[in-house]
């Protein structure tokens, strides 16, 4: 997987001596140095790559421990603690195992898949039957199993990865920030929630939500690793201001569309 992402965006990747490069290793150095008695944190090596690509706002952590991140996720970033909640949620995949639970859940579903299709082209052998078996086996299976668990692992790596972020000493408050955000750009650039039924991940005011609702519990881990307290900063303005230039910048960007009236006819005399 890593070398196909070298394949694909080798040519961006940032040098070590970049000051995006430093600043995402010392925020993943951070995180990782807070949680080092986490074994599957101790035990595996980490390696940083940074790709220069300002239009892919996007994260990932492979079960080899490389971090590969794009230089656009910072931009949708405000803070260092929004950057290091998106990161760890990332480190939350790769530690509790996700990647390997949805490869071998999904090794499962397709025999599944198979097994009912064979028996349906058994009992009606004809080409129809096959496709139409396969296509209601699978969008069943997919509503039924594979959406619901996909996003079950995203909330347990948004609880995870706030407590990383808390043991790291960061202002976990800014998880449910992120998500009010991209829930904020996706009503202003979409118009449209995407609803959790037909997603592989939570809609972003749920998980946003379920956040907060552990601010508590994270507030209780930084205090047990004797982390500063939390600014009295005013995060319900930093997100007004966030909407306020979102705005501003959508109506700019919007292209300006001129009607034309059609011309009358001239009255023949």
């Amino acid at each position: 997987m890593f070398s196909q992402f070298l394949v694909q965006f080798g040519s961006k990747a940032l040098p070590p001596h970049h000051s995006i490069y430093k600043k995402v290793t010392a925020i993943a150095n951070r995180i990782l140095e807070a949680n080092k008695d986490i074994e599957e944190i101790y035990h595996k090596q980490w390696s940083v790559t940074v790709f220069d690509q300002p239009d892919i706002a996007n994260a990932a952590v492979l079960p080899s421990g490389a971090i590969l991140v794009f230089s656009g996720l910072l931009d949708r970033c405000a803070n260092e603690d929004e950057f290091a909640f998106v990161l760890a949620h990332e480190l939350s995949h790769c530690i509790v195992g996700h990647n390997a639970e949805l490869y071998s859940r999904t090794s499962v579903l397709n025999a599944i898949k198979i097994v009912l299709m064979g028996v349906c082209m058994a009992l009606l052998p004809t080409d129809m039957t096959g496709i139409l078996s396969y296509l209601f086996g699978s969008g069943t299976l997919t509503a039924a199993f594979e959406l619901p668990y996909g996003r079950e692992l995203e909330r347990e790596a948004d609880e995870v990865g706030l407590t990383l972020v808390a043991r790291a000493c960061y202002d976990t408050r800014y998880g449910a920030v992120f998500w009010e955000k991209m829930r904020l750009l996706e009503d202003i650039e979409m118009g449209i929630e995407i609803p959790d039924w037909i997603s592989t991940h939570p809609a972003n005011a749920t998980r946003r939500d379920h956040l907060k609702g552990l601010e508590g519990s994270a507030a209780a881990v930084r205090e047990v690793c004797k982390c500063p307290p939390l600014s009295d900063v005013d995060i319900e303005k930093e997100v007004e201001d966030f909407v306020r230039a979102v705005k501003e910048k959508h109506e700019k960007d919007r292209p300006v569309v001129l009607l034309q009236l059609p011309k009358r006819p001239v009255p023949s005399i």
